[in-house]
């Protein structure tokens, strides 16, 4: 049993690339005729919000508005100008769905090439196999949402950040990347200040192209930032809705998992900024000082709230507002297919001992846990964490190359299990 089980390890380890020939295949045969299938239908508001307002005033306006008629800052400009591109050049939804596929596959193949890097061997299989084993990923790229987009150069920073030898110039595409994921996806600011003390910690002798890293990153967002001040005359790194989304998930009608369905009940507060008349700007700083108000009434209830939003951070499933795209069948999958990686995760925590973790592990896991503090200041959500499942991934993928293939070699030559120290990071 035990050969047979060496053999069918041994025969994927050498038959990698066709395997990855295989997956391409299978990917794309799924990804168009999902598009296809999907044809022009826009399931969420967001969707409609990028497409039908922001990319089609981008191609026939030249104005990042949603209405056409007025300016706006308020969401992250990166998605919608891509959107906007493809209208120009006549592309259609379909046409974007299976851009996003684009972004979803050119990711799984960074991942994959860079784990392979890091350890030879039968963990880019598990990679493969644990991205396919998680349709979440596939489903979200399959709408028009930023986070596919946004998933593509996150991963990409991260693995320049892990090259070794790690050299300027993999700073500088790092701090390139970072920018433009941050500009697709705003919560992704705090990662390269993650990735300064991670290395003030572990990796000290890349202090130096880390600092040019978070430089980077920042120079990347200049362009938008400065748009904004000639327009609109006044500061706006990336976008106007922290107010709202911070109003929405920290207000008495905000519980750990309903997310954007707060906003229901915080109509009153919105009717008072249209009473008003505020602009997008003042209306910005108004949800702020209300959710500090809430904050003073009752602070043991906000503290606790935030707590229990972190846990929900790891939550399965989220209560929708888009309702009809809600099922038991969603739910169960999610429930198996994430149960899996949070399941291996800890199974790797639990086995420390035996694999001490290695500096990468060490990264990916606070980041990932760090993704959960992040997130708990507005509202936690499936969507949301996505970018962020990649590290379980790469967690899972490397702890199983490691422990299937030390656990063969230590059967069939009563070999100790691989050190950590014939790997590098």
């Amino acid at each position: 049993m035990i050969q047979r089980f060496a053999s069918i390890f041994n025969f994927l380890h050498v038959r990698k690339k066709v395997i990855l020939a295989l997956f391409t295949i299978v990917f794309w045969a799924a990804a168009i005729g999902y598009s296809f299938y999907l044809g022009d239908a826009l399931r969420y508001p967001d969707e409609r919000w990028y497409f039908n307002d922001y990319a089609h005033n981008l191609a026939k306006l030249h104005m990042f508005s949603r209405d056409g008629i007025a300016p706006t800052a308020f969401h992250q400009p990166l998605y919608p100008l891509l959107l906007g591109v493809l209208v120009m050049l006549g592309a259609g939804v379909t046409a974007a769905r299976l851009v996003n596929f684009l972004a979803l596959f050119v990711t799984w193949l960074i991942l994959f090439f860079w784990l392979g890097k890091r350890r030879p061997g039968l963990t880019q299989v598990f990679s493969l196999i644990l991205a396919l084993a998680y349709p979440i990923l596939f489903y979200t790229a399959g709408t028009l949402y930023p986070q596919t987009l946004g998933s593509l150069f996150f991963v990409l920073a991260i693995t320049l950040y892990w090259q070794e030898p790690f050299r300027m110039w993999h700073a500088i595409l790092a701090g390139i990347a970072l920018g433009l994921a941050v500009l697709t996806i705003p919560t992704f600011l705090f990662v390269p200040f993650f990735m300064l003390l991670f290395s003030l910690v572990f990796r000290r002798n890349t202090l130096q192209k880390v600092l040019l890293l978070l430089i980077l990153t920042f120079v990347v967002m200049i362009p938008w930032t400065v748009r904004n001040y000639l327009v609109f005359h006044r500061f706006v790194l990336i976008s106007t809705n922290f107010g709202i989304n911070f109003l929405i998930g920290n207000s008495p009608a905000t519980t750990p998992n309903n997310g954007v369905n707060a906003a229901k009940d915080l109509e009153y507060v919105f009717k008072e900024v249209a009473e008003r008349n505020l602009d997008e700007f003042e209306a910005n700083e108004f949800y702020i000082k209300k959710t500090f108000a809430f904050f003073q009434e009752d602070p043991m209830h906000y503290f606790s709230l935030y707590a229990l939003k972190v846990l929900n951070y790891f939550n399965f499933r989220n209560e929708l507002s888009t309702s009809s795209e809600a099922s038991f069948t969603k739910d169960l999958l999610m429930l198996i297919t994430y149960g899996c990686l949070v399941t291996i995760t800890l199974l790797r925590l639990l086995m420390f001992r035996r694999y001490p973790l290695t500096k990468i592990e060490i990264f990916l896991l606070l980041l990932y846990m760090s993704s959960a503090f992040v997130a708990a200041i507005f509202f936690t959500r499936i969507r949301f964490r996505l970018p962020f499942d990649y590290l379980l991934i790469a967690i899972a993928a490397l702890f199983l190359g490691r422990l299937v293939e030390g656990s063969l070699l230590r059967i069939m030559n009563g070999s100790a299990p691989p050190s950590p120290a014939t790997h590098p990071g």
